[in-house]
């Protein structure tokens, strides 16, 4: 009992704060707190429904706005931490790992845990319906005189599946998308790029993503820009074979900021690669269309190529590939979008 009541007061003492910030409808907030609370200290309820809704009442009546969610986030998370005795995160959206590695659990942004525990497969229909779409951007590609590079850079969770909670469980070492880009590779002469087994193997040595944020970092963008070289070119470049130097430093993390803990869990190990080619620059003009893992490999491209665009695929109009006239197009979809190569179209 004495707990309960402990554990009540730090939630009355913080959650004000979220009230004024919604206080026309704060009456539906303040009748889960209360009414909820008491229900709580009198065993009538577990403490997880109890804060679940309130967390859904809450959410509602604030329209889901970003600042409060975060804040959220927070108040459950250090009341989870109490009463667990260790730091604890309470978020639909992050997800704790050992060592405190960060995350990402969305279902409202691709389905990344669903990725990794490997419970739903694409159907055969699905898969076909890929390829012709692919073949199709491709063949349209080459009757404007440019090459096509598809690559499928892996979930974080993929790559550091050794820091993932031990609750979350596997139901086989083979994706979905693993599935995909063998069926593909299989079946069309697609130029498919894959990092993902190099990705795992040098994750031994380097940090190739970022404990805080749920993308790769320069050393990962590293690796599938020159697995896209050597697609192109059939030659490239190692991470054994280039100066690499680090530091620390306080990253803009989108994970930790999800949970509003940019201060507390945002230093995170960054890294550069000097310049290895000497300034030498190639000719061709490449288009990179993708998503957030796009900005870096921008780094990287602009080391090789003289004349790049990059657009993200959210805003992408088909009139970008007749204006800029490229040579070679990058398609850059991360695995938790792979379900998107069906439909979407460069033309």
């Amino acid at each position: 009992m004495g707990k309960k009541i402990v554990t009540l007061f730090f939630i009355f003492l913080i959650f004000p704060i979220g009230a004024l910030t919604i206080s026309r409808n704060a009456k539906p907030f303040w009748n889960a707190v209360w009414e909820g609370g008491l229900l709580f200290i009198y065993n009538k309820t577990s403490f997880k429904d109890y804060t679940n809704n309130v967390k859904a009442v809450t959410e509602s009546t604030i329209s889901n706005t970003i600042p409060f969610i975060t804040l959220n986030s927070r108040i459950a998370s250090a009341v989870s931490t109490i009463l667990k005795g260790k730091f604890s995160i309470e978020s639909n959206q992050v997800l704790l790992g050992k060592d405190k590695w960060l995350f990402y659990k969305t279902k409202a942004d691709g389905d990344p845990i669903d990725d990794y525990k490997r419970e739903t497969l694409f159907s055969d229909e699905k898969m076909l319906a890929v390829k012709n779409n692919l073949l199709n951007m491709q063949k349209k590609c080459l009757e404007i005189g440019a090459e096509l590079i598809i690559i499928i850079p892996p979930n974080k969770e993929q790559v550091y599946s050794k820091y993932m909670p031990v609750n979350i469980i596997r139901k086989s070492d083979t994706s979905k998308t693993d599935i995909l880009i063998g069926y593909l590779t299989k079946n069309t002469d697609l130029k498919i790029v894959n990092p993902k087994r190099e990705l795992i193997l040098e994750s031994e040595k380097y940090e190739t993503y970022y404990k805080y944020d749920s993308h790769w970092n320069t050393l990962g963008s590293f690796i599938g820009v020159q697995q896209v070289m050597e697609a192109l070119y059939g030659s490239r470049k190692y991470l054994n074979e280039v100066e690499i130097s680090q530091s620390k430093t306080n990253k803009y993390a989108d994970l930790s900021r999800m949970i509003g803990r940019q201060k507390s869990m945002s230093e995170d190990n960054m890294f550069s690669i000097k310049d290895y080619n000497d300034g030498v620059l190639k000719e061709e003009r490449v288009l990179l269309v993708g998503d957030s893992f796009m900005p870096f490999m921008m780094e990287h491209l602009e080391i090789n190529f003289k004349d790049i665009h990059n657009v993200n695929r959210i805003e992408y109009k088909p009139f970008i590939m007749g204006d800029f006239n490229p040579t070679v197009v990058i398609l850059q979809f991360v695995e938790r979008y792979s379900s998107q190569l069906e439909n979407f179209s460069l033309f």
